[in-house]
């Protein structure tokens, strides 16, 4: 016959880490098997990561029903200005307040799963393993 079950109380669940090695079934809930939407720091301890916030008044226009912006970069240009770029609706954009499509003429994006790497006053722009773009000066 099965043991009654009983309750436990873990405080921080997963405050002693990450750990991927051993099989869930034993494992300590003290110890996190998956850590989504989170960051792991220099000690091996799970935290929350930064997020951001709607700020644009145009948003919901240019994004559409779709699942709002999925990719953001921040670049700093020759002046130190930081230039927010933005992917969302199989499109690319640079700005906060105001959203300005970017997407160069002639190419439709199938997803948003875009990496920007900033470099030497450039920006470019990679989807599906191919180089799309740079822009030249930022």
């Amino acid at each position: 016959m099965a043991a009654q079950l009983q309750n436990i109380t873990v405080s921080a669940p997963g405050f002693m880490g990450l750990n991927t090695q051993d099989s869930p079934i034993g494992l300590d809930p003290s110890f996190a098997s998956v850590a989504d939407n989170c960051v792991i720091d220099k000690l091996g301890r799970i935290g929350a990561r930064k997020g951001y916030t709607t700020v644009s008044t145009n948003g919901a226009s240019v994004l559409g029903t779709s699942r709002g912006i999925e990719m953001i970069a921040e670049c700093k240009d020759t002046s130190g200005d930081v230039r927010v770029f933005s992917a969302g609706n199989n499109k690319i954009f640079l700005g906060t307040d105001t959203l300005v499509d970017i997407t160069p003429v002639g190419y439709t994006p199938t997803g948003n799963n875009w990496k920007v790497v900033c470099q030497n006053d450039h920006a470019y722009f990679f989807h599906l393993l191919l180089l799309l773009f740079k822009l030249q000066q930022l």
